[in-house]
């Protein structure tokens, strides 16, 4: 029996979409990020596990496959995305220190995001929360998947050697 009621498409990517599921026992609305297998790495699934009790990281709730697909269920954020463009100066401050203070539990972890943007800073009645694990990789980090926003560290391809702060 399937556990999910599969809804609307709620955002795509280059690796597959995401939908609005229901849990059929709880009740509860969910989101399924559906990766084709071709394109499935289990490095997202070990870091949202590793994520696990960060409250600014989308919580992962289950991971299945069926013949195509892998899905990956996480909590929903129906607040949207974090806005780009004219915000009330106060906003954008609370909004930053979320967003950094996100980033930091993170990297506590041992992780860095790697595809920090808009779309994946989503709003939620608990605040911002980061989702899309699909770039993330463990520290130290030697390569850059946006040459002209990483580090001059990572771009001369030199590891990291700790965090700071």
């Amino acid at each position: 029996m399937q556990k999910y009621d599969f809804g609307e498409v709620i955002g795509w990517g280059a690796k597959g979409i995401v939908r609005r599921v229901t849990d059929r026992s709880s009740g509860a609305a969910l989101a399924c990020k559906m990766v084709r297998k071709k394109d499935f790495a289990v490095a997202e699934v070990v870091a949202l596990r590793a994520m696990r009790g960060i409250p600014s990281v989308t919580q992962l709730i289950d991971v299945f496959e069926d013949d195509s697909h892998v899905h990956i269920v996480t909590e929903l954020c129906t607040g949207g995305p974090l806005a780009v463009g004219p915000m009330p100066e106060a906003q954008a401050a609370r909004d930053v220190v979320d967003l950094l203070s996100s980033l930091r539990s993170v990297h506590a972890r041992g992780y860095v995001h790697r595809d920090v943007k808009p779309c994946n800073v989503m709003r939620s009645s608990d605040g911002l929360k980061l989702i899309d694990f699909g770039l993330a990789t463990r520290l130290p980090v030697t390569a850059c998947t946006c040459p002209r926003s990483c580090s001059p560290r990572v771009a001369r391809a030199r590891p990291m050697s700790g965090l700071s702060g």
